[in-house]
């Protein structure tokens, strides 16, 4: 799931066909079985719920990991705050060596946040990772039951 030789569109093909495989062999192994008092019954009822639930939030993860970020959304920011900066140094007159401090300090903190949104959309590569070690972790002991 973590392989970082796929592209996004690619990634997302396999993670969807994987689930949805993954779904249909839990609802098979579900049908297989036939309750026989009612607490058994609820108990499958909530299985296969609960085989639904997992299979959205794998499918929005996967989603939500090939395109992060809105391209558009960040260029409206990065536009916004560079006319913000532009009208601050046209205002401020350009004279004052504490303005172009206080320019430079803002305009540097724009960048960097800018930086940290699209670094952080990508938890898995990138300057800051996030080891996927925890949810390979998570997914070897579901594998077990």
């Amino acid at each position: 799931m973590w392989g970082a030789s796929e592209s996004d569109s690619t990634f997302a093909a396999n993670d969807f066909n994987a689930t949805i495989r993954n779904k249909r062999n839990w609802e098979a192994s579900l049908a297989n079985l036939h309750p026989a008092t009612e607490a058994q019954k609820e108990a499958l009822a909530t299985a296969k719920s609960d085989v639904d639930s997992i299979a959205q939030a794998r499918l929005q993860m996967a989603f939500a990991l090939t395109s992060p970020v809105s391209i558009p959304l960040v260029l409206i920011v990065a536009g916004w705050a560079t006319l913000l900066f532009f009208g601050y140094g046209l205002a401020s007159g350009g004279d004052s060596a504490g303005a172009f401090v206080a320019t430079t300090l803002g305009a540097i903190a724009a960048a960097s946040a800018v930086l940290l949104i699209l670094e952080l959309s990508s938890p898995y590569s990138g300057i800051f990772r996030v080891s996927s070690a925890p949810l390979e972790q998570v997914l070897a002991v579901m594998g077990k039951e």
